[in-house]
C-alpha cells in the first residue's frame, strides 16, 4: 500500500486535500464507499476512473466513455503517474496527484574504478563542473519561465465560454435538458480539438471547430462565437486552405 494525496486545484470542491492509503480506489459522482467523490459537475461520470496500485506504480485507469485527460492527453485505457500529475475529471475538476516514487537501489561502482566519474576523468575537473551547473540553472530557469508565460489551451479558453453559454444563452424552441445536451456534445469536441491541436492535426482541429458552430448553429450562441474565432486562428496553420 502506499500513502497518496490528491489536492483539488479546480472545480467545486477546490482546496480540497485527499490523503489515501492506495490499494484501488474509485473517483466519480457515486463511488464505492470507500472512493472519492466528486460532486457539483454533471460532466463527471458516476465512476469516472480509478486510482490503483500495481508493482509500486500508481496507475490511473478511466471508466468514463469520454476519457480523462491525464497531464493534457487523453486516456481511455491506463497510464502510469508520474509525482505531480494533473487528472482533468469532467469540465470543471482539476486534481493533482502527489505521492513518492519507489526508491530503487543504487548500482554498486563497478570494480577497479571506486571514484566513478566525479572522481576521475573530464567531470573531476573544476572548470567542467561550473560549466555544467551554470547549464543546469540556465535550464531550470528555461523551465520556470515557460511555466509562468505558458498560453492557456484551447480547454482554458474554452471554460469562460461554457459559464457565459450556462447563464446568459437561451435558445428558443429548447428545453433546458437539450441545451444541456448540446453542451456536453461542445465539451466533447473542445476535448477532441485539444488533443489534435496537440498532435498538429490542423485539418482535423478546422473540423471540430466547424461541428462547434454547428452545436447551435446560431452566430448569437457563445459556442458558435467561440469555435469561429477559433477556426480564424488556426487559418495560419501549416496545411491551412
Amino acid at each position: 500500500m502506499k500513502n497518496v494525496i490528491l489536492l483539488v486545484r479546480k472545480g467545486p470542491t477546490a482546496g480540497n486535500r485527499i490523503e489515501l492509503e492506495l490499494g484501488r480506489v474509485e473517483l466519480g459522482r457515486d463511488p464505492g464507499p470507500d472512493g472519492v467523490l466528486l460532486p457539483g459537475d454533471s460532466q463527471v461520470s458516476r465512476l469516472h476512473g480509478e486510482l490503483r496500485e500495481d508493482q509500486g506504480r500508481i496507475v490511473y485507469r478511466n471508466l468514463s466513455p469520454n476519457g480523462t485527460l491525464v497531464d493534457r492527453a487523453i486516456v481511455r485505457e491506463e497510464r502510469e503517474l508520474t509525482p505531480g500529475a494533473e487528472i482533468r475529471l469532467g469540465s470543471d475538476y482539476l486534481i493533482e496527484v502527489q505521492f513518492r516514487p519507489r526508491e530503487r537501489p543504487a548500482k554498486a561502482a563497478p570494480q577497479g574504478e571506486p571514484g566513478a566519474l566525479w572522481r576521475s576523468g573530464p567531470l573531476a575537473r573544476p572548470a567542467v563542473r561550473a560549466v555544467l551547473a551554470i547549464y543546469l540553472i540556465a535550464l531550470v530557469a528555461l523551465v520556470v519561465f515557460l511555466s509562468l508565460h505558458g498560453e492557456p489551451t484551447v480547454l482554458d479558453q474554452f471554460a469562460t465560454t461554457r459559464r457565459e453559454y450556462l447563464a446568459s444563452y437561451r435558445p428558443a424552441g429548447i428545453d433546458p435538458e437539450a441545451k444541456k445536451a448540446r453542451l456536453a456534445r461542445a465539451d466533447r469536441l473542445v476535448t477532441d480539438l485539444f488533443a489534435l491541436e496537440r498532435t498538429e492535426s490542423w485539418e482535423g482541429a478546422r473540423l471540430a471547430c466547424r461541428e462547434l458552430m454547428a452545436v447551435d448553429g446560431d452566430p448569437h450562441s457563445p459556442i458558435y462565437r467561440f469555435a469561429a474565432r477559433h477556426l480564424g486562428a488556426l487559418a495560419g496553420r501549416r496545411g491551412a486552405p
